[in-house]
């Protein structure tokens, strides 16, 4: 499966981001975040000259889309160099490998920056503003908007989430026996 096939175009470069080469980019086709350190992509279409295939360096979360340095690319103008191509990635390098135009995240770890572990996500659901995982754990079930504004950041074995107050009860739920 070397060909075109085995791989998925994952997200959209939207601007170049300060001085150092940081690109902003958003998911593509309605997908989640996919993107992690270290996963391995390439820039299409490819820029004449400059850098072609790379890694994610690392990602930050912003207002409007993510905050990402790319290997080779270290200023302004290389970055800027890159607003309006897409990030590819090899199908196997992501989550439960990509299928068609959606990406099964169950299992995934849940964490969020104030409460902590959220447990697992146990379901996806698809309402007409956004999508919703269902997370199940130590809160009892929690629905969480998959919107760039809650989603921190996607690690290999987690996702990391910044909730606004009342989407998540003030206190873990104690099952029997725990405390």
């Amino acid at each position: 499966m070397d060909g075109i096939d085995a791989y998925s175009l994952i997200a959209r470069v939207t601007k170049a981001q300060g001085l150092h080469g940081e690109v902003v980019v958003v998911p593509t086709d309605g997908l989640p975040f996919l993107l992690h350190e270290g996963l391995s992509v390439w820039i299409v279409p490819p820029t004449l000259q400059g850098v072609r295939h790379t890694q994610v360096l690392a990602i930050r979360s912003l207002a409007k889309g993510w905050g990402i340095m790319l290997g080779g690319i270290t200023d302004a103008a290389a970055a800027y160099q890159l607003v309006g191509r897409h990030l590819l990635a090899a199908t196997a390098d992501l989550p439960e490998h990509k299928e068609e135009s959606s990406v099964s995240l169950l299992g995934l770890k849940v964490k969020d920056q104030k409460y902590g572990d959220l447990g697992l996500i146990v379901d996806q659901l698809q309402t007409p503003a956004h999508p919703l995982w269902v997370v199940q754990g130590p809160y009892g079930e929690v629905l969480i908007p998959v919107v760039d504004e809650f989603i921190a950041c996607f690690y290999q074995d987690r996702v990391e989430v910044r909730l606004p107050e009342g989407l998540v009860a003030q206190e873990p739920q104690v099952r029997g026996g725990e405390s």
